[in-house]
């Protein structure tokens, strides 16, 4: 490349990148590993120097990116990265705070609905102890829906 660095794609087309150029990671904000026991695709935003696992594909769909936003690198690559606090699953039904705010909301369609109250909560039988607190950064990002009733 232009900067004289090496960079090569394995033989057999997977796209795993095996030499990359020191600000690979900082072009890239999605990378995705392959999980050695199950195969499957793990998912990382690089962010900051750090690599945060994105929980799941239906969080990985409502972050909004495509196919060709994603550089797959090999697990020795991943690990060679700091790894950062992970984002939180945005699956219908989760329930979120924010802990500076009072209010809870459920995720649902990828939005965070607010519940209107704690009687509202507690009628549709949802449980406090299922709330998980998440960063104003972090909850900040999701767009809001409409409040539940």
């Amino acid at each position: 490349n232009a900067n004289g660095d090496d960079v090569d794609v394995d033989d057999d087309d997977d796209g795993i990148i095996s030499n990359h150029p020191d600000n690979f990671y900082e072009s890239s904000k999605l990378i995705a590993v392959v999980d050695q026991d199950t195969k499957e695709m793990i998912y990382y935003v690089i962010e900051n120097g750090f690599r945060r696992r994105i929980p799941d594909f239906q969080t990985l769909q409502f972050m909004e990116y495509h196919e060709k936003d994603i550089k797959k690198i090999s697990i020795d690559e991943a690990e060679e990265m700091l790894l950062g606090v992970p984002f939180i699953s945005l699956r219908d039904g989760m329930l979120y705070n924010d802990p500076s705010d009072r209010t809870v909301y459920m995720m649902e369609g990828g939005k965070r609905r607010p519940f209107n109250s704690g009687n509202t909560f507690l009628r549709l039988g949802k449980d406090f102890g299922d709330v998980i607190s998440m960063s104003t950064k972090d909850i900040s990002i999701i767009p809001i829906g409409d409040w539940i009733t």
